[in-house]
Parts: structure tokens; sequence; C-alpha cells
């Protein structure tokens, strides 16, 4: 695994997004992805209701997103992102500068509220006041990632946030999504994102692709030695099919319904094929 190695969805997504003095600012609710092929990128992060809405299942999304946009001053309220460029650095947090800090902060109380009395009375949902108020805690403690440059290597043109780059997908759309190859047959359901990691974009590598995504969110489909001993086992015979399909393997990203399109091959390697001990 490089230095520049960053798995998005287990890393980023759902991380806390903390100021310079690690004081709460939101949390990371989507990912935005740009580029075709093999430029496909993540480009930046989505913070606030906007971004959490188009997450939130059938109605009760569509309720959120009603209330953020209502509430909203502009006439025509988008989801606020935050530019990749903009991270000073990367651990259990997800840091920026000041300035980008001061910019989310301006919309905090829309979030909060939101999170409150909405997010947190869902049986097991994310994102919670109660979670938002712990990360406060376990943030000061982060521990150091692969992260892009400081603020300060922002170029005066980066805005501190932004509406989404045309034609940009978002990662939530993806996830989950049934991977085929051109034949036809089912390669599995995408759980993960890897990423090299850039001062102005985080550029996709490949695409891990499962036929069970049990455990992925307490990351065994990341470490094959991730213990304990019984669940390590147990994790590993079921993400045995697991694949890692490179981007350039890519053909095509279809919407509604959402798939991935790969080329037809027969020598795909498992994720962990470089690291598991025989």
């Amino acid at each position: 695994m490089t230095s520049d190695h960053l798995d998005i969805v287990l890393r980023v997504l759902d991380h806390q997004v903390v100021g310079p003095e690690r004081e709460i600012v939101g949390k990371v609710d989507d990912l935005e992805l740009t580029g075709p092929g093999t430029d496909l990128a993540v480009t930046g992060f989505a913070v606030g209701p906007g971004g959490l809405s188009q997450r939130l299942p059938g109605r009760l999304g569509a309720w959120v997103g009603a209330v953020w946009r209502r509430l909203s001053s502009s006439s025509d309220p988008q989801p606020v992102v935050v530019p990749v460029v903009h991270v000073a650095d990367l651990g259990s947090a997800i840091v920026l500068g000041e300035r980008v800090a001061e910019a989310l902060q301006a919309s905090f109380g829309l979030e909060r509220w939101l999170r409150r009395h909405v997010v947190s009375r869902i049986p097991g949902a994310k994102g919670g006041e109660q979670e938002t108020e712990a990360g406060a805690a376990s943030g000061s403690d982060a521990t150091a990632s692969p992260a892009p440059g400081p603020e300060a290597s922002a170029r005066p043109t980066d805005p501190p946030t932004r509406p989404p780059r045309p034609g940009a997908r978002w990662l939530s759309a993806l996830l989950g999504a049934p991977v085929l190859d051109e034949d036809g047959h089912h390669l599995g359901d995408l759980i993960e994102v890897h990423c090299r990691s850039g001062p102005r974009r985080w550029t996709v590598t490949h695409l891990q692709v499962t036929r069970s995504a049990l455990g992925t969110e307490l990351g065994y489909h990341a470490d094959p030695h991730q213990g304990p001993a019984l669940l390590k086992w147990a994790f590993r015979r079921l993400q045995r099919r697991d694949l890692l399909v490179p981007v350039a393997d890519i053909t095509e990203i279809r919407d509604e319904p959402s798939r991935v399109v790969v080329s037809t091959r027969a020598d795909r390697r498992h994720p962990h094929h470089d690291t598991d001990a025989p």
C-alpha cells in the first residue's frame, strides 16, 4: 500500500469535518466525482443538508431536501461542496483551514437542526447530534493519514465552498451499484473507491467489488489481517470473491438505475492479492 493511497468510503465518507482549532463544522455527507474513464477523480465533498438529503431513503430524503430548500435563502439552492484543495489534513477527522471553516459555519445552524430533529431520530442512523458531539472529542487526537498540502497551497481562485460541478456524480449514487462486464456477467456490487491523493484532486485508481457487503463498515474489506480471529476468518470467507477493477477497465457508468460496466477479462485479482498471508 503506497503512502498516498486513500480508501475514500472507509477513510473519508461520514467522517467529521473540523476547523484548524478542531471545532466541528460538519460531516462529509457525500463526495463529488468528476471526469469519465481514467480521468475519474474526487474533486470535492458535500457538507450539510443538501448533500445529506440525497443519501436518505425515499420520502425521508425528499422531506429533508424540501425543508432545506424552503429554509435556504437562495432561489436555486445547491449542496455546499468543499474543494479537495482546501483539505489541510486527513485523519479520524478532515481538517480544514480557517477560511473554509468560517464559510461552512455560516450554514451550520440549519444542518445541526436537521441532524438533531430528523437524522438522530432514525434508528441506526449516522450523523445525529450525539454522534456529532462525540466526534468533537475524538477529533482532537486524530491519527494522520495521507493528505494533500495545507490550505496555504490553494490558489486565490479556489473558493472556500462552491456548488457541485456541472456533470459531476455523487459517490452515494454509485455505492452498492452492480458492476457488470461487457458480456453481462454480474461481478458484484461497488463497495469502495481507491484513490491516489493529490493536492487538488484524489484520482480514482481502482473500484472494489464484492458479492457480500457484510463487514465493510468495520473495515474488513480493507485490512485482511484485522482481528479478532473468528471474525477475520468469517469475513475473509464472505469476501473471497471480491475483485479489484482498475479505472482503465471502466467502459460506461450508467444512471437510473446506477450501474458500472467494465471490460471483460479473466485475470482480475482479489484486493488482498499483494498483502494476503498464505
